[in-house]
């Protein structure tokens, strides 16, 4: 049975970055990757070595979140 969404919770090395762009061109791939911006985390994957050509075609959404402290 094939997935329809694939989910990780980090992209440690190459490996993984490459393999996650490839499922990419088929199916959904949700994923994060620690960085303070959304332009870190890009430049993140590239410098894990994922090859930019499979990123430009399959790459369609990169954001980044920061938490502030609430004071009650």
């Amino acid at each position: 049975m094939r997935p329809e969404v694939v989910m990780l919770s980090a992209i440690p090395d190459r490996g993984t970055a490459v393999l996650a762009a490839q499922l990419a061109s088929s199916l959904p791939v949700i994923a994060a990757q620690p960085a303070p911006t959304a332009a870190h985390g890009l430049a993140a994957l590239l410098e894990l070595g994922a090859p930019p050509q499979l990123l430009a075609g399959t790459l369609s959404l990169v954001t980044a979140q920061r938490l502030v402290r609430t004071i009650c």
